[in-house]
């Protein structure tokens, strides 16, 4: 089951992303889109707790900048975010079924947040992924369909 981790840059609290990814199978795809922050610790904790290897989107800045100019930086991540969800993994690329995540685990530092991992969890929403938000103290929302298991 692919999972998409999405989070604030300034997500420090490694022990709870311990918590959340240890329960699931080692043989779990996590997919993220590389940056500092959640990314890069998830990154870390996933090859610690013995998972495969996370698959990365990273933005395509050359690309949006090339196709719109300097405006393409600023929305290249939230295209990446698109790309995540939609399990492709460039904006020329194919829709790979292995890559669609089936949950997206969003890691926010307050309840109401703005920004990237918003984006990110409105997008899931639209496209009816199951959602869990949290923040540093842990579980905020569980946003499930009908028949979802969670680890």
């Amino acid at each position: 089951m692919p999972v998409l981790l999405t989070g604030t840059r300034e997500w420090t609290n490694k022990e709870l992303l311990i918590e959340v990814l240890d329960p699931y199978s080692r043989d779990t795809l996590f997919i993220h889109g590389g940056a500092k922050g959640l990314d890069s610790l998830a990154n870390s904790v996933c090859l610690s707790l013995g998972f495969v290897k996370p698959h990365v989107v990273r933005p395509e800045y050359k690309y949006w900048i090339a196709k719109i100019g300097a405006a393409g930086g600023k929305i290249a991540p939230m295209k990446r975010n698109c790309l995540m969800l939609d399990g492709k993994t460039s904006e020329e690329g194919t829709v790979h079924p292995s890559l669609c995540p089936n949950l997206v685990l969003a890691f926010f530092l307050m309840k109401k947040e703005t920004g990237g991992t918003a984006h990110c969890v409105a997008e899931a929403r639209k496209r009816q992924i199951p959602i869990l938000r949290y923040t540093p103290d842990g579980l905020w929302e569980n946003i499930t369909m009908v028949g979802l298991k969670l680890p």
